[in-house]
């Protein structure tokens, strides 16, 4: 389980182009902050941190509050792996964050789980793990 405080600090460091190994390349926001709070997808080969910048100028934050965010994208040695907040019903503020795990052989996927924990507090769980739980 993550906070939303861990996962502000996350995305922060992913738009400053502070995250170490870890590069910015896709968001999707459920409800962004234009008119109508419309759906919004950004992407990118490279990272969108500049580019969500410019538009939190133009419009007012994005990332607050974080359920705002459906998911995002991040690259990590070169692989594209997706990332979902879910928050938890009576959680107080905690977050299930889930990653699709099937982009990353074994040794990665579990160097990806080791640097989100020790850098910034985030527990991840495979996507698989929701599979195999509800099964």
């Amino acid at each position: 389980m993550s906070y939303e405080a861990q996962l502000r600090r996350f995305l922060k460091a992913l738009q400053q182009d502070r995250a170490g190994e870890l590069q910015w390349v896709e968001i999707r926001m459920k409800d962004c902050p234009l008119d109508g709070h419309s759906k919004l997808q950004i992407s990118g080969r490279q990272s969108i941190g500049p580019a969500v910048r410019n538009l939190e100028q133009a419009v007012g934050r994005m990332l607050v509050p974080i359920e705002g965010v459906e998911g995002i994208k991040v690259l990590y040695r070169e692989k594209r792996v997706r990332l979902v907040f879910e928050k938890i019903a009576d959680g107080d503020g905690e977050d299930v964050v889930r990653y699709s795990d099937q982009v990353l052989d074994r040794k990665d996927r579990k160097a990806f789980e080791t640097h989100l924990e020790e850098t910034y507090g985030i527990t991840v769980l495979s996507t698989e793990t929701r599979l195999h739980d509800a099964a």
